[in-house]
């Protein structure tokens, strides 16, 4: 009898013993089971990616914006397209290079106030001069503004209709400022950029513009050639015609 029950224990634990067993492993199948599932449900972070440095297009619209004005002052006052042009265009390329900095140097809020005040300014300076030089046929000197504003009230519906006989030129002149517009909202321009672009861009116009200054005699010694005029007599007319309206601005308040 002692044997049975000794037998009749060991199989009830054996059977306990195999029932532990199967429950671990049921319970290690449904943990893996929730594993997986949590880990469907998780996504799975994507590697951030670097950011690519955008090209500084703004950088681009000043220079380009004077080289159009030049061409189209040019091409709208003195009805030429021929090799005069080429000096007043790299001139004002220059100058593009300048303003380009300038606005590339500060936050975005503060170049996008730059770009449109330094954009209006070359608007009125190259649409005023040529409007000017169609009522009165000479152009409007930057120092004497006093009374030339004087001289455009007093003949302010000569104005008034050069302005709509100008309507084409008055229109081109408008086009940087929609460019601008675009520019600006696909936040292309009036971004800040690195400071070593900044300082590649101003040290590239200004060694440009050494490089015309010395070039002067090859566009010829001559009365009233661009050597001439920069070296001698500065004459308004010829030198807007070979110089281009940058540097005759400019000339104007140095001399």
């Amino acid at each position: 009898m002692a044997k049975k029950i000794n037998k009749k224990k060991s199989n009830r634990q054996k059977q306990i013993k195999k029932r532990r067993q199967q429950a671990k492993k049921q319970l290690a199948a449904v943990s893996a089971l929730n594993q997986v599932a949590v880990e469907k449900k998780t996504p799975i972070s994507p590697e951030p990616k670097q950011e690519k440095r955008k090209f500084p297009w703004g950088l681009l619209f000043f220079p380009l914006t004077m080289v159009y004005c030049e061409a189209v002052f040019h091409l709208c006052v003195f009805e030429q397209w021929n090799n005069e042009l080429l000096l007043p265009c790299l001139i004002a390329l220059v100058l593009g290079c300048i303003l380009a900095v300038i606005t590339s140097l500060f936050n975005r809020k503060i170049n996008l106030v730059l770009s449109w005040i330094l954009l209006g300014m070359v608007g009125f300076v190259y649409c005023g001069q040529r409007i000017y030089y169609y009522v009165f046929k000479f152009f409007m000197a930057p120092t004497a503004v006093a009374g030339n504003a004087q001289a455009i009230t007093e003949f302010f519906g000569q104005v008034a209709r050069a302005i709509w006989d100008c309507k084409f030129s008055v229109l081109l002149y408008a086009l940087p400022f929609a460019i601008l517009g675009v520019l600006l909202k696909r936040k292309l321009a009036a971004n800040r950029v690195q400071y070593k672009i900044s300082v590649a861009v101003l040290l590239g116009g200004i060694l440009l513009g050494g490089v015309l200054y010395l070039a002067l005699p090859l566009f010829g010694t001559e009365p009233m050639k661009p050597y001439d005029l920069i070296h001698g007599k500065w004459v308004q007319e010829f030198g807007y015609r070979r110089l281009g309206v940058a540097a005759s601005v400019t000339q104007d308040f140095v001399k």
